[in-house]
């Protein structure tokens, strides 16, 4: 086989398997609109105008890195954004952000560590996150010890959706990457508000 040759080969095999991705993608937006026409059809006649809207806060690196940004956890790969208090623009991000939620949405594991944390500190931000309505979607978390915690056992999907219907303003998931991943795989957040 000639040069020549094989670079056609390959990029006939490029052109065949980007072929095959769009129709996967196809595939895929086909089925998650028909699973969004489902739940909006499925929701009741009467409704609110104003629905609270999910509002996704991550730290990630364009690499893919998201956990321990802060440096605090002892991760081999953290401390790629710092502390909020070492930084005035971070603090003021962050205190924006706490400022126009309306409750925090969060998965365990990122609920116990904010938990472990923010009861104890004081000053605006601190005041804000402890005063805010704080949902976990949790099977196995039973009495949250921070103050206004609800923990969400039922059918994640369906949880979030009632949320939605119940909590005017941002509905912040901070960290939670796993509970992210399965709104938006539901395509939950894209649901109208």
């Amino acid at each position: 086989m000639t040069i020549y040759e094989y670079l056609m080969k390959a990029v006939q095999d490029d052109a065949r398997r980007a072929g095959e991705r769009n129709r996967l993608l196809l595939e895929a937006r086909r089925a998650r609109r028909a699973r969004r026409q489902r739940l909006v059809l499925a929701a009741p006649a009467r409704r609110r105008t104003e629905m609270g809207k999910i509002v996704v806060s991550e730290n990630v690196t364009l690499d893919g890195v998201i956990q321990d940004p802060a440096g605090d956890e002892g991760f081999r790969a953290g401390r790629w954004v710092g502390l909020i208090g070492n930084s005035p623009q971070l603090a003021k991000l962050a205190l924006d952000e706490a400022l126009a939620a309306g409750a925090l949405l969060l998965g365990r594991r990122s609920y116990e560590w904010l938990a472990a944390r923010w009861p104890s500190r004081s000053g605006e931000l601190a005041d804000r996150l402890n005063s805010l309505p704080k949902y976990v979607v949790s099977a196995t978390l039973a009495n949250p010890a921070w103050n206004n915690s609800t923990v969400l056992t039922g059918d994640v999907l369906n949880e979030v959706s009632t949320l939605k219907q119940h909590i005017d303003g941002d509905i912040v998931i901070a960290g939670s990457f796993q509970l992210v991943r399965t709104l938006i795989e539901h395509d939950l957040p894209a649901l109208p508000n």
